[in-house]
C-alpha cells in the first residue's frame, strides 16, 4: 500500500495556497483592468469597482502571507497567542472582504436610477 502524501509535500511551502487562489487573483486583476478601461464612460461606478477589486486583491494576497507566517510561526508567538492573533486576522480579513463585496454590489446595482413611468 502506497503512503499518501498531501500536495504540500510535493510543492514548496505556501505554493499550494498560491495556486489555489490564483484564479481569484486573476479575476480581481481583470476587474481592476476593466474598471480602468471603463473609467471615462462610467467614472463613479468604475471608481467604486476599482476600490473594491483592489481591496479584494489585497485580501487574497494578505491571507496567503498571513496564513504562511502563522503556519510556519515566523512571528514567534506562543501557541495560545497564535489562536488569538489568528482570530483577529481572520475577522479583519473577513470584514475587508465584506466591505469590498458590498462596494461591488453598490457599483452594480446602486447607480441605476428608477425609471418613472408616466401617469396613467
Amino acid at each position: 500500500m502506497e503512503n499518501y502524501q498531501p500536495i504540500q509535500f510535493y510543492l514548496p511551502f505556501g505554493m499550494a495556497e498560491v495556486i489555489s487562489k490564483a484564479p481569484l487573483i486573476l479575476l480581481f486583476l481583470v476587474g481592476i483592468i476593466l474598471a480602468i478601461i471603463f473609467w471615462k464612460r462610467h467614472r463613479g461606478v468604475s471608481l467604486i469597482a476599482l476600490i473594491a477589486f483592489l481591496g479584494l486583491l489585497i485580501h487574497a494576497v494578505a491571507s496567503i502571507m498571513v496564513h504562511s507566517a502563522l503556519v510556519r510561526n515566523d512571528l514567534f508567538y506562543k501557541q495560545g497567542e497564535i489562536l488569538h492573533i489568528t482570530l483577529i486576522v481572520l475577522f479583519s480579513l473577513s470584514f475587508l472582504s465584506l466591505v469590498c463585496w458590498g462596494l461591488l454590489l453598490g457599483a452594480i446595482f446602486g447607480w441605476r436610477k428608477k425609471k418613472r413611468e408616466a401617469a396613467d
